[in-house]
């Protein structure tokens, strides 16, 4: 499984394998031994409405994430990561002869970056007082059962990117053959430092790259005989817990660590 280290994971973020528009809050997720994968269904295609309304995605919020958020790549995964933003963003390709070898590391950086989401509050209130489709339900049984379904509760996003590849040996980076075809790309390059040379992008307003997301197990509670109480499911993971504040919900998060995930 492909790595990258960030210390967004130390703020409960899990790493998007290949940043891409399009993800959302309340997107249902799949994890089994092979990873974590998407299963082309949200919350609403799983649960029926019941007394509670679905939660409302607010968008757009200041994240908690100080300055930019950074993802650090061997070369070979960099250049992988540098060459899917060049054609996710429309801006070209790179040179087919570009080579970094182990002594070049490959950072990501997102600036002014925004978050969607939704309550946690909320979501727990809404699948604990919801009925799944019978349909999907069926679909998910096993899946439910064995508490591998996840849901997306929060995603990080940037319309601001920024690529510095980096000589680990310090040779002056602007004189290698290797970095030419990278500077070629359509694209503003910059010298950052004698060894390193900055590439910046920025999308347009309405396509913001969303690179990191949160995500909650959704909990089964099977149907009891004894107590004639039917099958439930929720996000809070202690039911009689006292809450500090409506987001202070104890829950099992997904928590990949360092290994990206392709959604």
């Amino acid at each position: 499984m492909s790595t990258a280290q960030s210390p967004l994971t130390n703020l409960g973020y899990n790493l998007v394998a290949w940043p891409k528009t399009g993800i959302q809050p309340l997107l249902l997720l799949y994890k089994s031994a092979n990873g974590v994968s998407s299963v082309e269904a949200t919350l609403k295609d799983l649960f029926k409405t019941g007394d509670t309304a679905p939660p409302q995605i607010s968008r757009n919020e200041a994240a908690d994430i100080k300055g930019s958020a950074e993802l650090a790549f061997d070369a070979k995964g960099g250049v992988k990561m540098l060459d899917w933003l060049l054609n996710k963003l429309n801006l070209g390709k790179m040179s087919a002869n570009v080579s970094l070898n182990e002594s070049y590391e490959v950072s990501v950086s997102y600036l002014n970056v925004k978050e969607d989401k939704v309550s946690l509050l909320e979501l727990d209130n809404y699948i604990s007082t919801s009925v799944p489709s019978r349909e999907k339900f069926n679909t998910f049984k096993n899946k439910l059962e064995n508490n591998e379904l996840y849901i997306i509760n929060s995603i990080a996003k940037s319309n601001d990117i920024s690529v510095t590849i980096t000589a680990k040996d310090s040779q002056d980076i602007e004189t290698d053959a290797t970095i030419k075809g990278i500077v070629e790309a359509n694209v503003s390059a910059a010298r950052k430092q004698k060894n390193a040379i900055e590439l910046v992008y920025k999308t347009t307003e309405d396509k913001p790259i969303i690179f990191a997301f949160k995500a909650q197990q959704i909990i089964y509670k099977k149907k009891s005989f004894w107590n004639n109480e039917p099958a439930r499911f929720y996000i809070k993971d202690q039911q009689d817990t006292i809450l500090l504040s409506p987001e202070d919900i104890p829950t099992q998060p997904l928590q990949m660590g360092n290994i990206l995930v392709d959604l």
